[in-house]
């Protein structure tokens, strides 16, 4: 788990690792040669959404992977966040795939899946 924070509050967090949910198995991912680095818990504080902590964390998610030898990075976000989902493709994140997590409540199972090729 990563955090950013400024002047001493967090402001933000992201968790990247290399597992994967078995739901994904049935995603079309773009990047099946190279290794990929996951984000999980991207979240920012919401005093602090909108002014650009999101793309800082986000940029140092793919710097991160790229210096550990990653080729691209995979997320899922909520099918019904659009400021997120908005978010990921203004950043040059593709949707690739949709996915259903019985785990979670009925009506907010859907999830969209992301990737980015970091590296041909």
């Amino acid at each position: 788990m990563y955090v950013l924070k400024i002047d001493g509050k967090v402001m933000g967090a992201v968790v990247l690792n290399d597992w994967q949910s078995p739901e994904w198995k049935t995603v079309n991912w773009r990047n099946r040669s190279g290794s990929n680095l996951i984000v999980h818990t991207f979240c920012i504080h919401p005093q602090a959404q909108g002014i650009g902590y999101g793309g800082k964390i986000l940029q140092f998610a793919e710097e991160t992977a790229l210096k550990q030898g990653y080729t691209g990075i995979r997320l899922d976000a909520f099918s019904k966040n659009k400021h997120a989902l908005a978010f990921y493709e203004k950043k040059g994140y593709v949707k690739v795939g949709e996915i259903i997590f019985k785990s979670k409540p009925v009506n907010n199972q859907l999830y969209f899946c992301f990737d980015k090729i970091l590296v041909l």
